[in-house]
């Protein structure tokens, strides 16, 4: 395993930051961004496959959506894509506002 010294020099050379926090926040909030694109892409995606948004297709789940593997599949990766994203956002509005 990598020493936080070391991880701060990886960061400082990523980013080109010479300040090795303000490197380690630029990796954080890269990082974020491309988990809310995963998660919006996850949003998206079910979206359109079911024409529905989350709320209406947990509703229908087990009534009109039968309880398939494939449909409680999509609703794990669904429900964590709606739990998350909103606090992935916020980790990264932080780490914008203190840039």
């Amino acid at each position: 395993m990598l020493t936080e010294q070391e991880l701060q020099k990886i960061a400082q050379w990523m980013t080109g930051e010479d300040n090795p926090l303000q490197a380690m926040q630029a990796v954080l909030a890269e990082y974020a961004e491309g988990v809310i694109a995963s998660y919006r892409g996850t949003l998206e995606k079910m979206e359109r496959k079911y024409g529905l948004d989350f709320g209406e297709f947990q509703r229908r789940l087990g009534e009109s959506l039968p309880l398939s593997w494939e449909h409680e599949r999509d609703y794990m990766e669904w429900e964590e894509a709606v739990t998350n994203l909103p606090e992935y956002q916020r980790i990264a509005s932080q780490l914008k506002a203190h840039a």
